[in-house]
């Protein structure tokens, strides 16, 4: 609303509390201005106290509760109350989730809110407009203010609500959960297992007989795999954008799709030139996958169940590279030769159909997003509702323009800078395959250790271990978690000490004295590496307020790690510094100390937010209160309008 139109109806209010007569026929033409604007969508914000107090619905003799006018309604507002029957009285002000009671003084009570309430006041409007933040897929009678009856964090009830959080809940929301996690859950996860496959098979593709048939005597196979990591840099952040314009239903099956047929489509290279196009194209097409899904998660699931959630759904990923050997391997032995076919390329044919019947059912059954207003086929009304409900009360916006305003706002943000940051840091600080270096170091000739040795088996194998504990490790985060409220900075800090105090401890360790101890050593290094998941939900949960920043964010956080990772460890990591690593445990002990001082960097910076916010909230309270006071109800008599009787201010 520009500030002519504000002024213009907050005049006319003026003028009926200035002017004793003849105020009938102001109040309906300040009245009918307002609306008028607000049909027509000239403003988006009402000034509830010029505008709709003075429309209030009930008090006598007012021509806007005549039961002959056509505006009449029999239904009285519910922030509506007539404390004397007699008059016009104000409104109560709905601000984020509470109601402000305008006609008595603030008290010091009113700053311990919720901070999530911050997130539905608009702190740059003026102290006596309350902004109705109603998401652009919503009509105004649709858009209400989350039911504050929610409870978000129940209280556990039995052993099963430690195990899985639905249990704790009403029958009604625990239905509509179990709903959410068979189909975004089931279809993530196995998704991004698929992924998973179709990202790595190159390689196996590769020791089953496509580099002889392709002629990749070079560096074809480490082009193919730079080719890929273009195609999944440039198109991630894009992709992840389009997720807010357009439903997920539609994007994420439509990637599944894109890259499911250039897999396909990669069993009929001819030639590695081919080979490049379609892993660049399978690249771009996986790219908006993962951030898309957190994205996701983050828009349908609270606090309390995000992080179990996120962490099952990444470590799918994980499941999926464990188990890829073994289902490549056994495509190529029962496919081999088949319709005169090399097992090669019946690999790149599996992967790839097994995808697209994932991605169609992602298309029946994917759902909307809870703010966008289309109800999923599969959801009640009521679940529906709930839904919206469930997103509004943590604070959760739905989708708004990208505006010049909203772009210079993001890149203003210190969010842009430091949430990614910290991403990266998480990503780029774990060690690179080191236990297999040095399995494989007892091998040299002459031995290290004589009478020392370890089989190819045994190089494979053994490194595993300490893959199941960190999937261990990792789960018993999520749900820790989620079971503290949501909370994730402490398992970022309990991460980067794990990585630090393992990492130093094998820069320090003879790499031969103790061969036992080093090994296990080696198993439990890689548990303080399951933050990451936990900390792209806390990417979502801070940027709750803005969705098009929350999608932009996460994208980048992920982007930008893997553009790192991609690089880094041609200069930390490199294979000539196996066994001892000297520079690359260096290089990860820093990136701990440095993900320790970012967090804490955030954590500050978050509290110093909250006080501004608290304070500004405060600051339009009293304003509130003085114009109040100033501008006392009016009492119509049949005839005109007079100034009620000032009542005293009372504190609650």
């Amino acid at each position: 609303m520009s500030r002519a139109q504000s002024d213009d109806i907050r005049g006319t209010g003026r003028g009926m509390t200035d002017d004793g007569g003849g105020m009938a026929d102001d109040l309906g033409i300040g009245i009918e201005r307002g609306q008028d604007l607000h049909r027509t969508g000239e403003i988006d914000e009402i000034d509830q106290i010029g505008i709709d107090s003075l429309e209030s619905k009930g008090s006598k003799g007012s021509k806007y509760n005549d039961p002959e006018d056509p505006e009449y309604s029999e239904d009285p507002d519910p922030g509506y109350t007539d404390d004397d029957d007699t008059g016009i009285q104000l409104r109560p002000l709905k601000m984020g989730h509470h109601t402000l009671d305008t006609r008595r003084v603030p008290t010091d009570d009113d700053d311990i809110d919720d901070i999530n309430n911050i997130n539905n006041i608009n702190a740059e409007t003026e102290p006596i407009l309350a902004r109705r933040h109603s998401s652009h897929d919503y009509d105004e009678e649709e858009d209400k203010l989350g039911d504050s009856s929610l409870d978000l964090f129940p209280k556990k009830t039995s052993w099963r609500s430690y195990i899985w959080d639905t249990w704790d809940r009403p029958p009604a929301e625990r239905q509509f959960l179990h709903k959410l996690d068979a189909v975004v859950l089931t279809f993530a996860s196995i998704g991004y297992f698929l992924k998973t496959l179709d990202q790595t098979n190159v390689y196996n593709a590769f020791l089953s007989g496509m580099k002889e048939e392709l002629e990749m005597n070079g560096n074809e196979l480490v082009t193919s795999t730079t080719l890929w990591t273009i195609g999944y840099v440039l198109g991630q952040i894009p992709a992840t954008i389009l997720l807010t314009r357009v439903s997920p239903r539609w994007v994420i099956p439509s990637l599944e799709v894109g890259w499911g047929l250039a897999t396909v489509l990669a069993s009929t290279a001819q030639s590695s030139h081919a080979l490049y196009l379609l892993r660049f194209i399978v690249g771009v097409f996986e790219s908006g996958f993962y951030p898309g899904i957190h994205y996701m998660l983050g828009s349908i699931y609270t606090p309390q169940e995000l992080g179990k959630r996120a962490m099952i759904f990444w470590l799918s990923g994980s499941i999926g590279k464990i188990f890829s050997g073994f289902l490549q391997a056994a495509a190529y032995e029962n496919l081999d030769g088949v319709h005169g076919m090399s097992g090669w390329r019946w690999l790149f044919i599996v992967d790839g159909l097994i995808t697209l019947p994932l991605a169609l059912l992602g298309f029946a059954f994917f759902p909307n997003l809870p703010q966008s207003g289309e109800r999923t086929w599969w959801l009640t009304e009521a679940e529906q509702k709930l839904s919206f409900d469930r997103m509004k009360a943590i604070g959760r916006a739905g989708k708004q323009p990208w505006t010049r305003e909203k772009v210079r706002t993001i890149f203003r943000s210190w969010h842009t800078y430091l949430l990614p940051i910290l991403y990266i840091l998480w990503n780029n600080g774990s060690y690179q395959n080191a236990m297999g270096y040095w399995l494989k170091s007892f091998n040299q000739d002459p031995p290290p250790v004589p009478g020392v040795s370890f089989t190819v088996g045994q190089i494979n194998n053994l490194p595993i271990v300490s893959t199941v504990l960190f999937i261990a490790m990792s789960f018993t985060w999520g749900w820790l978690s989620d079971a503290f409220k949501g909370v994730r900075w402490p398992f970022i800090y309990l991460g980067a000490f794990i990585h630090l105090t393992f990492g130093i401890i094998l820069l320090r360790m003879p790499l031969y004295d103790d061969i036992e101890g080093r090994k296990h050593i080696y198993w439990l290094s890689e548990m303080g590496n399951g933050a990451g998941p936990l900390i792209l939900i806390w990417i979502n949960e801070i940027c709750s307020a803005d969705t098009e920043k929350r999608a932009l964010l996460v994208a980048v956080a992920n982007d930008l790690a893997y553009v790192v990772q991609a690089i880094a460890p041609n200069f930390v990591w490199k294979t000539t510094d196996f066994p001892a690593a000297t520079r690359g445990y260096t290089w990860s002990i820093i990136m701990q100390i440095l993900l320790v001082v970012v967090t804490i960097i955030i954590q500050l910076l978050l509290r110093r937010d909250k006080k501004r916010e608290a304070h500004a909230r405060r600051e339009r309270r009293v304003q509130h209160a003085e114009w109040q006071s100033q501008h006392q109800p009016l009492a119509y008599s049949g005839t005109e309008f007079s100034h009620s009787e000032p009542s005293s201010p009372t504190t609650k």
